[in-house]
């Protein structure tokens, strides 16, 4: 795969493939200020690149073409990714945002869970109490999948003697994502965690 950095007709490929969504070559090619030829050999290094692919006749972007673009803070890519994860578009403004400042090679990540990876327990931290905690913690969850304990339909990612992510449903029955929840109910969680640990062994 080539390397993150996109010229400006790259960029202007994925932007409209991002805004017309599903469409044939032309369609897209239409959409841009491009010549056909440059049009062209934009769209084969855009797929090349896994930022669009192709699917039947037609183009689309990819998540990694839409957090190629979320990153340079176009807002119809920012919403489509929020769409996604089911968060609000600043949730994941402030997380992309967030993965910039952390220098994160997005182009080497196919999609947001993917970007978990290169964060440490440190950066997870910073997002607590932001916009992103709720995202940063499902993806977490995600990415982190095997690790996961699951209890009564609430998942733990566990850290040494705390929770580093948790969706739960204990304080808010529609559920909640959190990082390194301040829980009244850790006892509790802890004990049920044992418990699973010890009826597995049992079985």
């Amino acid at each position: 795969m080539q390397t993150c950095e996109l010229d400006e007709k790259t960029i202007e490929i994925l932007r409209a493939s991002v805004k017309i969504g599903r469409a044939r070559f032309y369609c897209l090619y239409k959409e841009t200020t491009l010549s056909l030829a440059s049009a062209w050999r934009r769209v084969k290094k855009a797929i090349e690149m896994k930022l669009i692919e192709q699917v039947g006749e037609e183009l689309q972007a990819t998540e990694r073409g839409l957090m190629m673009l979320a990153s340079l803070g176009e807002p119809i890519a920012i919403v489509q990714l929020a769409r996604k994860y089911g968060v609000s578009p600043a949730a994941v403004e402030h997380y992309i945002k967030r993965l910039n400042e952390f220098y994160i090679p997005l182009c080497f990540c196919a999609t947001l869970a993917d970007t978990i990876r290169y964060l440490n327990v440190a950066d997870l931290y910073i997002l607590k109490n932001t916009p992103a905690e709720a995202l940063a913690a499902k993806l977490f969850l995600q990415y982190c999948e095997p690790c996961a304990v699951r209890v009564d339909g609430n998942k733990y990612i566990l850290g040494n003697g705390y929770v580093v992510a948790a969706y739960c449903e204990l304080c808010d029955k529609k559920g909640r994502y959190e990082l390194f929840p301040s829980c009244p109910h850790l006892d509790r969680i802890f004990s049920e965690v044992k418990r699973a640990f010890i009826n597995r062994e049992r079985a």
